[in-house]
């Protein structure tokens, strides 16, 4: 868990019509209720409650509840969607899964309005013979899946996850999702990592996750993947099939409504289920994400032509589904792992997204044209294939600009959440009226992953700092405050703290709690420094000023921006961002980040600052300098630009004498016989290894 303490210790909200007076949160242990906070959003708040998964990030000293849920709301829907407080700690969560009871802590998630989907109903035309069991004592609807484990006629044990959504009724007919991971994941992992459990993206289905098989590597793998080629003891497809009629002899499904998801290998298998003549008729529609469909051609470029290769499966010479097949793809362009233009791969050729796509539309009777749609900031371009045939969308593809080989999901920075996509494609293609209905369409403004909130209240920021120094006969303590009001701006770079914008040229300056009374510096090191939220190529080979605090980052931190280039040094790890900015709060809330590289959608978090490499491309390296640890001593300037203070900047003077200790001189800067700076830090090590080791009687040896 990571925890950024800032230095905020009173966040005042000035007035906006709560929904309801804070004092009655929780006051009822383990209760439920609703929530609208100072910034407008509404929140379903769960008392005496933990959520799942884990914070992304903690802050010490919330006053309130409330106050908790108004910093996740600041932080935007994309960011944060959950929060958890405990004592005064509120942990800011980015995804919420299932209720923890019981905690001593309450949690609040921000509150969607379900689809509109037609509700399971009694007695309906379309009912599986589990109808009328009552639900299995170890499953508690709406809370954590449970772990179930059947064979398949191959004789091989799987095991797999259930969650059945709060509301079910086993008299009354559910939608049935199963969902398949990526090769070396787990039913649990693609649970957390889609989102089909969630009561806002499917209310009423009940969604089951099947772990696969391990393959020779020791990873889990579904059919579909070179892996399995030339094994005959395997056979997923008549263990999904024994696991659908299993599910639907002990649960109220509605045999209409049977879908099929999957990411990467897993939806690789829902490929292959529908080229299947019997499974392409046990399900009703299908969904895969970023699907490792690969094909019988060998990959050598002579044989392997992605635009035109023949699409059939490792398990299917010849893609045949019986009848007409809903189909709905989401990938990402900038995938690195299965490339939307398709190539060779592990001994097989992959298609070219396109190519795929029409191909599916030709297996459905449709002509190859398609109507395309680009939303989202040109982030998100939609080909329907159909409109010939007034089936318009019977084939849709989705491709998502920069993205990587990551399920797109709100809540992980994706331009799409692709499972609420993907459960109004299912219910609209198995309504009995026909595909019109868009049931989304009064949630989403378009395709968009998550509503704009605003935040239209005041935030009052009091920055108290107190030093206390104790002698035998007193205490002296020295507090400075300050304050700054004004609409919030939450900049990308800002982390958690609250960046305000005040002058007129609308030029971001930091709230007292991320920089010193006396400023931001105008230059470092012989380079310009910046306030405003960088960007490549203008921001090149300067400062941006970033406002966060934290532990050893009493005053903000100074990233040196290199567009372009990349560190020869690996990544400690990794995460998905839509753009560069969103790297520096995700490196702010790691403390052994020092620089971060961003490419292709993703930041790598890294703990060293070279040797660079020049890359070209959208690679943009941005390095701390001074890094964390090391402070900075802000001295005042002389003039202000923009409305913002000017100042210049300097490290701690270096001290030199003939030998140094631990711990006495740790964290100092000192100068060695040579005339080299160095900061002494006792007790630890550094990362990247070493060129050269010798002998050394003592530490002094080695300056």
């Amino acid at each position: 868990m990571v925890s950024l303490r800032v230095t905020t210790l009173l966040l005042s909200l000035a007035s906006f019509a709560l929904a309801q007076s804070t004092n009655g949160l929780c006051s009822v242990t383990a209760s439920t209720t609703s929530y609208t906070d100072s910034c407008g959003q509404q929140y379903t708040v769960y008392c005496s409650a933990d959520s799942s998964p884990g914070s992304y990030a903690s802050l010490n000293n919330v006053p309130d509840f409330a106050t908790c849920m108004s910093y996740c709301s600041a932080a935007g829907p994309k960011t944060c969607t959950t929060v958890t407080y405990v004592g005064t700690t509120c942990y800011l969560k980015q995804s919420f899964s299932n209720i923890v009871r019981p905690s001593g802590g309450n949690t609040a998630t921000i509150y969607y309005p379900p689809p509109a989907y037609p509700a399971p109903v009694a007695n309906g035309q379309y009912r599986s013979s589990g109808c009328g069991t009552p639900l299995n004592s170890a499953i508690s609807p709406g809370g954590a899946s449970s772990v179930f484990y059947g064979n398949g006629s191959d004789g091989y044990l799987h095991s797999y996850n259930v969650h059945v959504p709060s509301g079910y009724d086993p008299n009354s007919a559910a939608p049935l999702i199963l969902v398949f991971h990526g090769r070396g994941d787990s039913g649990s992992a693609v649970e957390s990592g889609t989102g089909f459990s969630l009561g806002r993206i499917n209310p009423y289905g009940i969604a089951v996750y099947p772990t696969a098989i391990k393959d020779s590597t020791g990873q889990p793998t579904w059919q579909g993947d070179p892996s399995w080629v030339g094994n005959s003891t395997i056979n997923d497809l008549n263990f999904v099939r024994t696991l659908v009629a299993n599910i639907s002899s002990q649960y109220c499904i509605d045999t209409s409504r049977i879908f099929a998801a999957g990411f990467s290998n897993g939806g690789g298998l829902v490929n292959v289920l529908a080229c299947d003549p019997t499974m392409s008729t046990v399900f009703n529609a299908f969904a895969p994400h970023s699907g490792a469909y690969y094909t019988q051609t060998g990959d050598s470029n002579t044989v392997c032509f992605p635009n035109t290769v023949l699409t059939n499966d490792l398990v299917h010479s010849t893609c045949s589904p019986s009848g007409r097949v809903p189909m709905i793809e989401f990938h990402g362009d900038g995938d690195g792992t299965i490339p939307y233009f398709g190539g060779g791969r592990r001994g097989y050729c992959l298609p070219a997204i396109p190519h795929w796509a029409q191909d599916w539309a030709t297996r459905n009777s449709l002509t190859t044209d398609n109507t395309t749609t680009v939303t989202n900031n040109g982030t998100v371009t939609k080909a329907e294939f159909g409109s010939s045939s007034g089936l318009l969308g019977l084939v849709t593809q989705f491709r998502l600009a920069n993205w990587p080989h990551q399920y797109s999901l709100g809540s992980n920075g994706g331009p799409i959440d692709a499972a609420a996509f993907s459960m109004d494609f299912f219910y609209r293609w198995t309504n009995p009226a026909g595909p019109s209905m868009d049931y989304l369409s009064s949630i989403y403004a378009s395709t968009t992953s998550a509503r704009v909130i605003s935040c239209p209240s005041t935030l009052t920021i009091t920055t108290t700092t107190t030093t206390s120094t104790s002698t035998s006969s007193s205490t002296v303590t020295t507090t400075t405050s300050s304050s700054s009001s004004s609409t919030p701006a939450i900049t990308p770079a800002s982390s958690l703290t609250t960046a305000i914008t005040v002058s007129g040229s609308g030029t971001p300056v930091t709230s007292a709690s991320a920089v010193s009374a006396n400023g931001v510096s105008t230059s470092l090191n012989g380079y310009p420094v910046y306030t405003t939220t960088p960007s490549c190529p203008g921001s090149n080979g300067t400062y941006y000023y970033d406002p966060y605090t934290g532990t050893g980052v009493p005053n903000g931190l100074y990233y040196f921006i290199m567009c372009g280039y990349d560190l020869l040094s690996g990544a400690n790890t990794n995460f998905a961002a839509t753009t560069w900015q969103q790297c520096f709060a995700i490196c702010d809330g790691y403390p052994t980040c020092t620089s971060f590289t961003f490419h292709q959608g993703t930041c790598f978090i890294k703990r060293v600052n070279s040797p660079y490499t020049y890359s070209g491309g959208d690679f943009v390296q941005a390095s701390q300098n001074p890094v964390r640890g090391n402070l900075v001593t802000v001295t005042p300037g002389a003039t202000t630009a923009g409305g913002v203070s000017t100042t210049s900047t300097s490290l701690a003077p270096a001290i030199s004498q003939a030998t140094y200790s631990c711990p006495a001189n740790d964290e100092q800067r000192i100068t060695d016989v040579n005339g080299y700076i160095y900061t002494l830090g006792c007790g630890n090590d550094t990362t990247g290894g070493g060129t050269l080791a010798s002998g050394g009687r003592s530490f002094n040896d080695s300056q």
